[in-house]
């Protein structure tokens, strides 16, 4: 279930094209609990008003829209894809946001100022955090050793100046360092299963079948366990974390890859340090049956070729140190009339 999820996430910008978002509801729409209808029309309006308000550009221009709206969906439905974009405004979020370094994210490796259209909006922020987790992954760091894009700043360097000198000496802590430890990566563990239900029921044969779908409560749910602020976010990180933690529980993690072309993130069908291009980028792929089959019998004609051409060189050096003590022309003479 959501196999691909947390790769369609990943590769697909929310601020390169907010429209992307209906990629990822593609991933997600098979997995609707049956029980409760018109989930997937519902989702796809909330997904046009997330888009709309992504676009503006401005949490004030925003809430003017955001009034108009209401009374097309639920008013609720309306505000969560509101604050799932603007959230950070009002001093909510810092006045500089999240600064990150991981050289999957070098093009986005500054501060982005708080307002204007170049303000990364919340949705955005959380799914440029993933990625930057899932470089990480791909490049084989431990879940311990995840780096969280949290800059230590002169005020958290005091502070940690405060505590090593109290119980463990000399902080190697430095002001620009990212701390570690994994805490983003546990909270798509801690939360993998918040929006993931499960049911026994009995298929048209009489056998006991479990069935396992996303429940919609806690995203549009009067009781959802999510503050409203951050209900979408939230939301989306836990079904990308249940697909991801179902990923690497299921597979060698090594077959998790990053294109060297595109650069988007891949499932490569083994474990193979050979695999370096993501099926849409490889050049076997872009070649027809026939393309391919020549391309092997070439490969094989070549391979047979240096293969022959490595024992001859090995005959040659059995020769000159024989007792003959031959010269190489005299070698190669001899293999010659040999054959």
């Amino acid at each position: 279930m959501l196999n691909n999820l947390f790769i369609i996430y990943a590769n697909n910008s929310l601020r390169d094209n907010p429209e992307n978002i209906y990629k990822i509801f593609g991933e997600i729409y098979p997995y609707f609990n049956p029980d409760t209808l018109d989930q997937k029309e519902t989702l796809n309006l909330f997904g046009s008003y997330l888009i709309d308000f992504t676009q503006t550009n401005d949490p004030k221009k925003a809430e003017k829209l955001r009034k108009e709206y209401y009374g097309n969906i639920s008013d609720l439905e309306i505000d969560i894809a509101y604050e799932s974009v603007y959230n950070y405004r009002d001093g909510y979020c810092p006045k500089k946001c999240i600064e990150y370094y991981g050289p999957y994210l070098a093009e986005t490796a500054q501060k982005w100022e708080y307002g204007g259209d170049k303000r990364l909006k919340c949705i955005e922020c959380r799914q440029l955090f993933f990625r930057d987790l899932l470089f990480q992954l791909a490049n084989g760091e431990n879940f311990r050793g995840l780096k969280y894009p949290n800059v230590i700043d002169e005020k958290q360097y005091k502070a940690w100046q405060r505590y090593h000198k109290k119980f463990r000496g000399k902080t190697k802590v430095k002001i620009g360092d990212r701390t570690t430890g994994g805490f983003g990566f546990k909270s798509y563990i801690d939360q993998a299963f918040d929006c993931v239900g499960q049911k026994i029921h009995l298929s048209d044969n009489g056998q006991l079948e479990k069935t396992t779908f996303i429940e919609w409560k806690n995203l549009f749910g009067v009781f959802s366990s999510y503050p409203l602020n951050t209900r979408f976010n939230d939301f989306i990180t836990s079904l990308v974390g249940f697909s991801l933690t179902d990923f690497l529980l299921n597979n060698e993690r090594e077959k998790l890859k990053i294109c060297l072309k595109c650069k988007n993130f891949f499932i490569a069908s083994k474990n193979d340090l050979r695999i370096k291009y993501c099926p849409e980028c490889s050049p076997k792929s872009k070649k027809t049956l026939k393309e391919r089959a020549e391309y092997q019998r070439e490969y094989r004609k070549k391979k047979k070729q240096k293969t022959l051409a490595e024992e001859k060189e090995k005959e040659i050096k059995r020769l000159m140190k024989g007792p003959a003590g031959c010269t190489r022309e005299e070698a190669i003479e001899i293999i010659e009339a040999d054959s």
